[in-house]
């Protein structure tokens, strides 16, 4: 057997190197036998046997999207399938600053109690509408009497929704919510 060690006998190592190594076959647990494959079906995802790894990578990212929201460096195509897994009662922080799919935002609008929302009247985007209306909804159940946390939750909510309030009705106020905290909560978020 020729050994061959050296800038100048290359070759001879590299052919050494490839004799004492054998190829092998793999078997996948979707084919057994090593029967030959079609391309249609080396192309397929998602299927019974086995998921394609983007399928996986996206079961992960939705599993923990609240511990570790990603929205940068996402194909679009992906992101879409995130955010059209997420639950609906994700936290509102996280899903005002990382979620950007409409269809999204219509599903949690559609959570709300039956109303006739009109989108139009809140910029024709989904997520305005359910951040105005959320906020409507906090400041009309407001009660002044349990200011504490209460106040501080709904301080909360117009700072991390401030973004998407431009327009702000509201048809009773029970209690007397501290509408200049309020206002600069939001005003000072913006700036």
């Amino acid at each position: 057997m020729n050994v061959a060690v050296g800038s100048s006998t290359e070759e001879l190592s590299s052919l050494n190197q490839l004799q004492r190594y054998h190829s092998r076959n793999f078997r996948s647990r979707a084919n057994p036998k090593g029967e030959d494959i079609s391309e249609n079906d080396k192309n397929t995802c998602g299927s019974q046997t086995r998921d394609c790894l983007s399928d996986r990578c996206v079961a992960v990212v939705v599993s923990n999207f609240e511990t570790y929201p990603v929205h940068e460096n996402i194909p679009a195509g992906c992101m879409r399938e995130i955010t059209s897994r997420l639950m609906g009662d994700l936290d509102l922080k996280i899903a005002s600053e990382f979620v950007f799919d409409e269809n999204y935002w219509k599903q949690r609008c559609q959570q709300f109690p039956s109303r006739n929302y009109q989108i139009n009247e809140h910029g024709l985007t989904w997520k305005q509408l359910f951040f105005e209306t959320h906020l409507q909804q906090c400041l009309e159940e407001h009660d002044s009497h349990e200011e504490g946390r209460r106040g501080l939750d709904l301080l909360s909510v117009a700072s991390y929704s401030q973004n998407y309030i431009f327009t702000l009705k509201t048809q009773q106020l029970l209690g007397h919510p501290n509408l200049d905290l309020l206002c600069q909560a939001v005003w000072n978020s913006a700036q």
